[in-house]
């Protein structure tokens, strides 16, 4: 969904450690990659994708709802390819 440049979707924690360290500063590696805002969200709160310690605040176990937002330049692309890092498992084999 899009309103007024501003890119949204949803999707759910899948990986059984959840939101961990490890997947938190993989997040702010793969946003750094964007020139847009990214912003996740779960019933906890919001938190923009670039900082790890607000991530970690959003207490993302598996099954948790996330949001994800983009705005400005590549948001599309960034909620695509955040999206689909999310639902990979955060690309952790094994874990």
């Amino acid at each position: 969904m899009s309103d007024e440049g501003n890119v949204v979707r949803y999707c759910k924690i899948v990986n059984k450690h959840g939101l961990h360290t490890r997947s938190a500063a993989a997040i702010v590696q793969l946003a750094n990659h964007y020139p847009c805002q990214i912003t996740l969200s779960t019933e906890k709160g919001d938190s923009e994708a670039q900082d790890m310690l607000r991530l970690m605040l959003l207490e993302a176990s598996i099954g948790t709802d996330i949001g994800v937002s983009a705005k400005g330049d590549q948001a599309e692309e960034a909620v695509t390819a955040m999206i689909k890092f999310i639902e990979a498992g955060f690309d952790e084999q094994g874990d």
